[in-house]
């Protein structure tokens, strides 16, 4: 087991690596002074050159592959957010509305990675729908995408990073009313 991610890093693409060491330090199967020896590791093997780059991508705040799999895609277009699990309250009464993954908080702009287990259970789907009704109420936009939104190298993930850029070109234009509540 202890190889696999060293091996993953020499032999696989840089989205499936990024993605499982994510989520083994998001599942704590890994540790930040394991990810630091890893990278020893690899940079110690012969054809390490094409993973150099890769391990400031690593971010073990993501919850689900999909979830890294958006942000590799928005930040090869330079669309990184300015916050990742960023947690929305009602400002008058403090109370937990939501948690989006990927947001912009100053631009009330958040993206939602919905895979399709996870969201499409009823419970979750009542929770998803009061959450986007009550973001909404408080003047976010909130975009969401699935897998296949997130694909590499698709027509379907150009067109995410192109709705993504136009938001973030929307909510910064001049005269762009906010509403504040």
């Amino acid at each position: 087991m202890r190889r696999t991610p060293e091996d993953r890093a020499l032999w696989c693409d840089r989205d499936v690596v990024i993605t499982v060491v994510d989520a083994m330090l998001h599942e704590r199967r890994l540790t930040v002074a394991d990810l630091v020896d890893l990278r020893r590791r690899v940079e110690d093997r012969r054809g390490v050159d094409r993973a150099r780059s890769w391990w400031g991508m690593i971010d073990g705040r993501a919850e689900s592959p999909l979830e890294t799999r958006l942000r590799l895609l928005l930040g090869d277009a330079g669309l990184l957010p300015d916050e990742t699990q960023w947690p929305v309250h009602h400002p008058a009464t403090g109370e937990f509305i939501a948690r989006l993954d990927f947001a912009w908080p100053t631009l009330r702009l958040g993206i939602e990675a919905d895979g399709v287990g996870p969201h499409s259970e009823p419970q979750a789907l009542l929770r998803d729908r009061r959450s986007q009704n009550d973001l909404v109420r408080l003047d976010w936009e909130v975009l969401r995408f699935t897998w296949q939104d997130a694909a590499p190298g698709t027509p379907a993930a150009r067109r995410t990073t192109v709705i993504v850029r136009t938001a973030l070109a929307d909510a910064t234009a001049p005269g762009r009313r906010r509403l504040r509540r």
